[in-house]
């Protein structure tokens, strides 16, 4: 369970994006924390930002993606990982 998911679920959308941007200062290759910033974003309402973390994403890991995108979309339900409320 990272940081940012556990922001996320307590609706500190903020507070999410933050730790997830700063472990990608840290490691820029972990593909994950992509997905982290893109739904930090959504919750933030940030739309422009979510997706282009999701592209960033799509680049590094289009599996990972993928699932992404079909969450933000709303066309998935959102598995424990990728949890984001619905605004």
């Amino acid at each position: 369970m990272t940081g940012s998911r556990l922001y996320r679920e307590a609706g500190d959308y903020q507070s999410a994006l933050e730790i997830a941007q700063k472990g990608l200062s840290l490691h820029p290759d972990f593909s994950a924390l992509y997905a982290s910033v893109a739904l930090a974003q959504a919750g933030l309402g940030h739309s422009d930002l979510a997706e282009q973390a999701y592209l960033e994403l799509k680049a590094r890991d289009p599996n990972l993606a993928a699932d992404l995108k079909a969450t933000l979309d709303g066309a998935r339900d959102d598995s424990a990982e990728l949890k984001v409320r619905r605004r």
